[in-house]
């Protein structure tokens, strides 16, 4: 599984500590953890629209914005964000709980709490999966929202691929459209086919045919 993260800490050596326990996992466990490093909360705030961060584990005693009011500006821009609270101070669990925290995790975050705690989100992505759509790409699985699909079309240079264009950007994979129709219509979809050329009306009709 293909994971984007941020950790948002003002202390390097916890940083440094969390990247290694995440790089064992990600290399045991077969998977591929992306992750992104801040030391303050406005450097993440104002670096957070140009990336897809899935997770992020947040220090909460920082300095400028602490990470109980960062998580509430991510919360605002992000619903689907798994916020995970990473402090030395557990009495700020009560007040987390209006951002819908994922988890918190007491320091120091050893590899046992890492173990459990990505363990847990995959776990999550799976349960959730009858909203999500997974392309293959190169050998690579990208975990897309059905939401965000907005039509499939077969390549004319190569009948064997597709393309699946998504709201912020193109996945090209194998397969055909009967095999896709199959497949996404396990999912309790509507799958429509139309043919020629796609028009702005005709895309969002094909949209909302997946999203209803």
């Amino acid at each position: 599984m293909n994971l984007n993260i941020a950790i948002c800490d003002d202390d390097t050596n916890d940083i440094a500590i969390m990247k290694k326990n995440i790089l064992q996992y990600t290399i045991e466990s077969d998977n591929n953890i992306v992750v992104s490093s801040y030391f303050s909360a406005s450097d993440l705030l104002s670096d957070y629209k140009n990336h897809l961060y899935q997770i992020v584990l947040l220090d909460i005693e920082m300095p400028d914005i602490n990470g109980m009011e960062l998580a509430r500006q991510l919360r605002d821009m992000d619903d689907d964000l798994l916020i995970v609270f990473t402090t030395s101070y557990p009495e700020y669990m009560h007040e987390s709980f209006e951002v819908q925290p994922f988890q918190f995790i007491t320091k120091p975050v050893d590899y046992t709490a890492i173990y459990k705690l990505f363990n847990n989100i995959i776990k999550k992505l799976y349960r959730n999966s009858k909203s999500i759509v997974i392309i293959n790409t190169d050998g690579e699985k990208n975990f897309v929202p059905l939401s965000d699909l907005l039509y499939i079309s077969s390549m004319k240079e190569n009948k064997l691929h597709l393309r699946y264009q998504l709201t912020d950007r193109a996945l090209i994979s194998k397969g055909t459209l009967s095999e896709a129709e199959k497949r996404l219509s396990r999912i309790c979809f509507t799958f429509k086919r139309i043919s020629g050329k796609f028009t702005p009306d005709q895309i969002n009709y094909f949209h909302a045919a997946f999203t209803e």
